[in-house]
């Protein structure tokens, strides 16, 4: 009669707390449901269920960091009203004791003045909590009609 074998696995699955800031983001963008909240999203998230229905710009790079960001992939998300100021979502964060890696502000950028007030928030940020943060932005893909040289 042979014997029984018992393997134990003890897993990290990373369902605890975040303990670290690396490569853990704060998206902030216009959504269609938990507008005004802040969200800790993972692997385990249903992000239809928490970011709404209706495809946006927040929930495609959501989703897109989510499918690439491993086993034990983590981040906040904060869904404002469409046209909104991604400033008041961003303090609100901080004000909660939030810290983060990076800040992905999801509407594509349009004039270069938006670039100026996204490094004026990550400074403002670092001098009034003392949190370094990096702002990612976003920028309009290429469209269907559109030729590479005319996109560049």
């Amino acid at each position: 009669m042979a014997l029984g074998k018992v393997s134990v696995n003890n897993l990290n699955l990373g369902q605890g707390a975040v303990t670290e800031i690396e490569r853990y983001f704060l998206f902030i963008g216009a959504g269609a449901k938990s507008v005004g909240s802040l969200m800790a999203l993972n692997t385990d998230s249903d992000l239809d269920a928490l970011l709404g229905l209706p495809v946006s710009d927040l929930k495609t790079q959501v989703a897109a960091a989510k499918a690439n960001g491993g086993d034990r992939w983590a981040c906040l998300a904060a869904p404002i009203a469409a046209g909104s100021d991604w400033l008041v979502a961003l303090e609100k964060a901080q004000q909660q004791g939030f810290s983060v890696e990076a800040v992905v502000i999801t509407k594509p950028v349009t004039a270069a003045a938006e670039l100026s007030a996204m490094h004026d928030a990550a400074i403002a940020v670092s001098n009034t909590y003392g949190r370094r943060v990096f702002v990612m932005a976003s920028t309009a893909g290429i469209t269907a009609e559109q030729t590479w040289s005319e996109y560049l």
